[in-house]
């Protein structure tokens, strides 16, 4: 009967608001762990019915989070599964076996480099620059530390440390222009962002 989440590194129980049937705790409890972790949250969907935890992993890839998914066609239930890849934001599809070690990789590198911009403002201009080639957006407007924000959770994903070899990921597949492509966009999880405003509403 209760709710799950996260605050100051503190979990706790809150009763539920909604009638049974309109509750989704998985994105509730997703959506207070990206406020609180931020870059250093990571959401894991396993097998399940419906939809419940897909909002709530958009909210933590808005926070530079990481996403994992369990296969599909592995999962008893794959409702939850493949409405999560439906988004497109998904960094792994992986069996649940697989996971650990992506999230201690992961999580290894986010911590080691806490704090670090990636590169300087010329390989970041060439990244947007083979980016724009690629897919012909243009994200050079952008601000730098959004953008060295976006490619750093991107090449923490992929293992890389070198801006250069991220560049030429970037350029030789397809799949990771599209991915830093879906990166970029800020994507909103909330109609509103204050509470006074959206009470009022």
């Amino acid at each position: 009967g209760h709710g799950l989440s996260i605050h100051d590194g503190k979990l706790s129980l809150k009763p539920f608001d909604e009638p049974r049937g309109l509750r989704r705790p998985i994105d509730d409890f997703f959506m207070s762990l990206s406020e609180d972790a931020g870059r250093l949250s990571a959401c894991v969907i396993l097998s399940g019915t419906g939809a419940d935890g897909t909002l709530g992993l958009r909210a933590i890839q808005e926070h530079g989070g990481l996403a994992l998914v369990q296969t599909p066609r592995c999962a008893r239930y794959d409702g939850m599964p493949l409405s999560a890849v439906s988004t497109g934001m998904v960094d792994f599809v992986l069996r649940p076996e697989d996971m650990l070690d992506r999230l201690r990789d992961y999580f290894s590198r986010a911590i080691g480099e806490m704090g670090a911009v990636v590169g300087d403002s010329d390989q970041i201009d060439a990244i947007c620059q083979t980016l724009r080639s690629q897919t012909g957006h243009d994200f050079s407007g952008y601000k730098h530390t959004t953008l060295a924000r976006r490619i750093q959770r991107r090449m923490q994903v992929l293992q890389l440390s070198d801006p250069v070899d991220y560049r030429k990921k970037v350029r030789d597949d397809d799949s990771e222009a599209g991915a830093l492509l879906r990166e970029l966009p800020i994507n909103v999880t909330r109609l509103f962002r204050d509470p006074e405003p959206a009470r009022a509403a």
